[in-house]
């Protein structure tokens, strides 16, 4: 970093607590943004890739210093915790997630009744001053 710099940072898998600490702590301290968070923990089959305690430190640690977020279905079904099988769903899912602490939730995906994959994006509220 001290040498060329750093413009943007990307997560991937981040496959154990203390692996995910360590990112989210190096990331705070540095103030690195922005941060696009692809939190890698349910392959696109269903199929879980990262303990629940992993899970659960990516949500608390590393989410409230992501720029955005990009959940596959089943990722977003983690955050969110309710099944997504509409784009009502899809709008409500990402409006969850982005109460867990990113400035964007892009949610992207095909739904069963989909023919195109369909993307939702969240946008933090204009604040109101007066």
């Amino acid at each position: 970093m001290s040498d060329i710099g750093v413009d943007m940072v990307k997560t991937g898998m981040l496959s154990s607590t203390p692996i995910l600490a360590t990112v989210a702590g190096k990331l705070h301290d540095h103030r690195l943004a922005p941060l696009v968070v692809d939190p890698v923990m349910v392959a696109k089959s269903g199929d879980p890739l990262l303990h629940e305690d992993v899970r659960d430190a990516l949500i608390r640690q590393l989410l409230p210093l992501a720029t955005v977020v990009t959940p596959n279905l089943h990722e977003a079904l983690v955050l969110c915790g309710f099944e997504i099988n509409n784009l009502d769903e899809m709008r409500r899912a990402v409006q969850s997630i982005h109460r867990l602490g990113p400035r964007f939730v892009v949610k992207g995906g095909h739904l069963a009744y989909a023919s195109d994959a369909i993307d939702v994006l969240s946008i933090p509220s204009p604040i109101m001053v007066g």
